[in-house]
């Protein structure tokens, strides 16, 4: 097993409710949506509910799930579950 493994075994993740125009997108995300991926994500959003939490860090920084963002604001998404990494 990788050292990493070793270290990120015995934490916990939480489930926290925030809303999405508190989170900060990482300026440095190298994927990009489009309108028609946006609108996609919606369509999933609204059939399927909120499967895949977007992953932010202490301070609020996307992590992962900038396109479930942009849907969320976008179509008045309201509220979605986030992992936040490294508590617990």
């Amino acid at each position: 097993m990788s050292k990493r493994k070793k270290k990120v075994a015995g934490k916990k993740l939480s489930v926290i409710y925030r809303s999405v125009d508190v989170l900060e997108p990482y300026a440095g995300n190298a994927r990009t949506h489009s309108e028609e991926q946006v609108a996609q994500i919606v369509a999933s959003i609204r059939e399927f509910g909120w499967t895949n939490p977007v992953l932010i860090d202490p301070e609020g920084g996307i992590i992962a799930g900038h396109g479930r963002v942009m849907a969320a604001c976008g179509d008045n998404l309201g509220q979605q579950a986030g992992c936040e990494r490294g508590l617990g």
